[in-house]
């Protein structure tokens, strides 16, 4: 790649065809219809009445591993509005665009109007701005405020607090509370986001030293009180300080046990393939990674430090940037330093970092934008190729698939297999015991769509064969439904070769990523299945 050796000359308001507009929004919708309407999973059926309706929905609310302010969110909105599938993803969709225009309007007043269509077009097509604003989790939430945090701080420095007219003091406050909330809503909505707030500090608290030492003569009036910034930070602490000293006395709320360590590896996979493509990728042998990771990562790289490398000229490009980096450096050093001291604690899983979602494209365009025009041109059309091509794939034939996230089961038809069976046995044996379903997987969306059974969820280390033996005592009259997940909680080959001795297969189903299988109480051969 090669710098561009004169300026870049679309004008600041550059604005795209209408057709290309019409085509992305309609693209956009098309790509996130599908997830809206299909079955609740694990993860969001938390945010039902199964859990945030019960009785215990306090309790969840104060002690999740996530913070309280999308439960809180989702609490009201489901006792004003019910949680049916749609109902429940809409404040995600709803933040995703919100997303999509905070950006758009931000991006268009600092970068331009190239930079900024561009970004918003990335973010309407991309896998994982897809994925996670049609899901009932607080995913989206954190890239929002992430951006939503960079935008009140770039708005705060940009608004004079000495000027001699009578309406700057009254905007140099509103800017100070849009600071102060938006750090502290960031921070109630994920503590990942501490690591895009400390940079933007660190950079707002330089920023204002330099402007007093050096103003800038074109803008006399152009720098921040320091007093007045450190009010803002306290402010936030302040504001913060109940759910901090809350956490602190629970750590155990916060500890996940299928986290990570940050490697090599995983920088170049979430660079080169989850960003940007949602890990539609195939999911590579533990030796082959570098085959699927590296030649992405040798585009994708380059662009990010081109446009970090341009953005570093302004105030608003080290808002940018600066959390960026911060961000995957923390996540190197801190991962390096516990594997040095032994620790076997772990960090990382891919959607911790999607707080990096909307920074992500106005960097690569920020640095298509250096290329020479026919560099750009390419460049840029591939960047969205990558965007569109992945989508769609993860969409279609690759629905079933490790991609973005684990596919969601189809637990809605799973409940209806379950149900269906338990009147086929009613009615062929007039056996009215309700089935016992097992799985290690939480079992908590068929409590969501009512099957008629009896739920066990087995633990990691209990064995299966031995579960199912203690669960039947004293029942001989129950069936057994043991449902099985290639990603979740999956079932060894030497436990299924000793389920199938003690409890032989009668049927199979198969629900998307879902086998629901109805054994025995043995003796009786398989007969086979569906």
């Amino acid at each position: 790649m090669r710098f561009s050796h004169r300026p870049f000359t679309i004008p600041h308001h550059y604005r795209p065809p209408a057709a290309i507009v019409i085509l992305c929004i309609i693209a956009g919708i098309i790509l996130r219809l599908p997830s809206l309407t299909e079955s609740l999973w694990h993860d969001e059926v938390f945010r039902t009445r199964v859990i945030l309706g019960s009785d215990g929905g306090l309790n969840f609310l104060l002690n999740d591993v996530h913070n309280p302010f999308y439960n809180g969110l989702m609490l009201v909105w489901t006792r004003l509005f019910g949680d049916t599938e749609v109902v429940v993803r809409l404040p995600s969709l709803i933040a995703g665009l919100t997303l999509i225009a905070a950006l758009w309007s931000w991006a268009r007043r600092r970068f331009g109007g190239w930079v900024a269509w561009w970004s918003a077009a990335w973010l309407l097509l991309s896998p994982v701005s897809i994925w996670y604003s049609t899901e009932a989790k607080n995913s989206i939430f954190s890239a929002l405020f992430a951006v939503l945090t960079i935008i009140a701080y770039d708005h705060l420095a940009h608004t004079p607090p000495n000027a001699h007219d009578n309406q700057t003091p009254r905007r140099h406050t509103r800017a100070i509370i849009y600071a102060v909330l938006a750090s502290a809503f960031a921070i109630i909505t994920d503590f990942q986001l501490f690591l895009v707030l400390i940079p933007v500090w660190i950079v707002m608290l330089i920023f204002t030293i330099q402007r007093r030492r050096r103003p800038d003569p074109t803008h006399p009036h152009h720098h921040l009180n320091l007093r007045l910034f450190l009010t803002v930070i306290i402010s936030t602490l302040i504001l913060l300080t109940p759910l901090l000293i809350y956490k602190a006395n629970r750590p155990h709320s916060l500890i996940r046990d299928y986290l990570n360590i940050f490697s090599l590896k995983h920088l170049l996979g979430f660079l080169g393939n989850w960003l940007p493509m949602g890990n539609a990728l195939p999911a590579p042998d533990p030796g082959m990674w570098p085959v699927w990771y590296v030649p992405p990562s040798l585009f994708i790289i380059p662009l990010l430090f081109i446009g970090i490398r341009a953005a570093r000229t302004t105030i608003s490009g080290r808002l940018l940037s600066a959390p960026f980096l911060c961000t995957i450096l923390f996540y190197l050093l801190a991962s390096l330093i516990l594997h040095a001291l032994g620790d076997a604690t772990r960090i990382y899983q891919e959607r911790n970092l999607i707080v990096l979602l909307g920074i992500f494209p106005i960097l690569i365009i920020r640095g298509c934008l250096e290329l020479s025009p026919r560099l750009r041109t390419v460049a840029l059309t591939i960047f969205m190729a990558m965007a569109i091509v992945s989508s769609t794939l993860i969409a279609t034939v690759l629905a079933d698939k490790w991609t973005v996230n684990a596919p969601n089961p189809d637990w809605q038809d799973a409940a209806d297999a379950i149900a269906d069976i338990q009147r086929t046995r009613k009615a062929d044996t007039n056996n009215p015991a309700p089935i016992l379903v097992i799985s290690r997987m939480s079992l908590s969306p068929l409590r969501y769509y009512k099957g008629p059974t009896t739920l066990l969820e087995i633990p990691r280390t209990t064995e299966v064969t031995s579960a199912i033996s203690e669960a039947l005592r004293g029942r001989p009259d129950r069936d057994v439904l043991l449902v099985r997940n290639p990603y979740w909680g999956n079932i060894g080959p030497d436990e299924i070769a000793s389920l199938d001795l003690t409890f032989p297969i009668i049927s199979s189903t198969q629900v998307r990523a879902l086998t629901i299988e109805h054994r025995s109480l043995g003796g009786q051969p398989l007969r086979g299945g569906s």
